[in-house]
């Protein structure tokens, strides 16, 4: 996708979205189809949310995806040269009742200011029959209306959010798409989608784009990934690329973005320095503590154990990788270092085998369908 006209730009902010626009091939379509549904299926029924979440932590293919220039080159052409990824996700509609009801992104993100869109992208066909995406027109200029969270039967929105005002459908426009076609709509605009009406499943990819002025008001520590230009405003926490990304042939290691890079094993709360006094055998593990990055793994979350050679029993956590927050049901009272935070940060270890490093504080044990290693755990407060 080349950068888009003078005209669609235009077009993009008198009306608030514009579409379709091309992206992918149908062989790129179908492989990012395929990548999604083995997800979901890994996933299980019922835990497909949080498969969903954080996909360029754990996904090598979902972080060049969001750095593809032909999403970001036109995302760019309407925020500016300076952007970040905000979030990504994926949006599933079956055959049946479900619908979106009309909404304004902006009401609830807590994003300001709102140099922010999104870009859909169809790994179906959605058509008009499938339920597509339906845009108020230029309803992107008026007010930000307050929301209802209905909670109703078939929403698919995760608290039935409903705009507080009579929609002017005469200004609607529907937006079908063919596989491999995207729109993009800025975040203020009220929109919605109908039922699908169809035999197939309605497939499409979300990326949320912002300028890098923008800041996160509702919530702190939010975290971003700089996509496009540089970062000079330093409103979210910048994440670093996976470790197990593969890198174009001729290419340079690609630098640990700081702080993460000096961060020692107790998160720079002891400022032990990676490598500092270790074995040549642990010295290559110690490397790896500079990624702060995840493994891929078939579901976006880790079962993590925490063990210790004194009194305290282990436990097994579930741990977010994009927010790195973990949860347990049994004896955390009983765990007596802090454990708000972890960064697992065994992802250069080699398959198979198992990296133990000689310590009094807990050990951690990340289980997941990549190795399975143990070391010093990066603990925050």
């Amino acid at each position: 996708m080349p950068h888009l006209s003078r005209a669609q730009v235009q077009s993009f902010h008198q009306n608030g979205f514009l579409s379709p626009l091309p992206a992918f091939t149908g062989d790129e379509t179908l492989e990012l189809r395929q990548r999604v549904e083995s997800i979901e299926a890994a996933a299980g029924a019922g835990k497909e949310r949080a498969a969903r979440a954080g996909l360029p932590v754990t996904h090598a293919w979902a972080w060049d995806l969001v750095h593809d220039p032909r999403i970001v080159d036109p995302i760019s052409d309407v925020l500016g040269d300076d952007v970040l990824l905000w979030s990504m996700d994926w949006f599933i509609k079956e055959p049946g009742p479900s619908f979106v009801s009309y909404h304004q992104d902006a009401t609830y993100w807590g994003l300001e200011p709102h140099h922010v869109a999104t870009a859909w992208v169809a790994l179906s066909d959605a058509g008009p029959r499938t339920g597509p995406m339906r845009f108020i027109r230029g309803s992107h200029k008026g007010p930000l209306y307050e929301q209802d969270d209905t909670f109703e039967d078939n929403n698919l929105l995760s608290r039935g959010q409903r705009v507080k005002t009579d929609v002017d459908e005469s200004r609607g426009v529907l937006a079908p798409l063919a596989a491999g076609e995207m729109s993009l709509h800025h975040v203020r605009i009220i929109h919605g989608s109908d039922p699908n009406r169809t035999s197939d499943r309605r497939i499409g990819m979300v990326l949320r784009y912002c300028a890098t002025d923008v800041r996160q008001t509702k919530v702190d520590g939010d975290r971003a990934i700089l996509v496009a230009g540089e970062d000079r405003y330093g409103h979210f926490e910048m994440i670093p690329p996976p470790c197990n990304r593969r890198r174009r042939r001729g290419a340079r290691p690609r630098p640990p973005t700081r702080p993460h890079a000096t961060q020692g094993t107790d998160g720079g709360l002891t400022g032990h320095r990676p490598g500092q006094g270790a074995t040549p055998s642990q010295r290559s593990f110690y490397a790896s503590e500079r990624c702060t990055s995840w493994p891929s793994t078939a579901a976006s979350t880790l079962l993590v154990q925490i063990s210790s050679p004194s009194a305290i029993p282990p436990l097994t956590y579930t741990v977010s990788p994009l927010t790195r927050r973990m949860s347990t049901s049994r004896n955390a009272s009983r765990l007596s270092a802090p454990t708000t935070y972890i960064r697992p940060f065994a992802c250069n270890a080699v398959r198979g085998t198992t990296t133990t490093l000689a310590s009094s504080r807990p050990r951690i044990s990340a289980s997941t369908n990549m190795p399975t290693v143990s070391g010093d755990p990066l603990l925050g407060s």
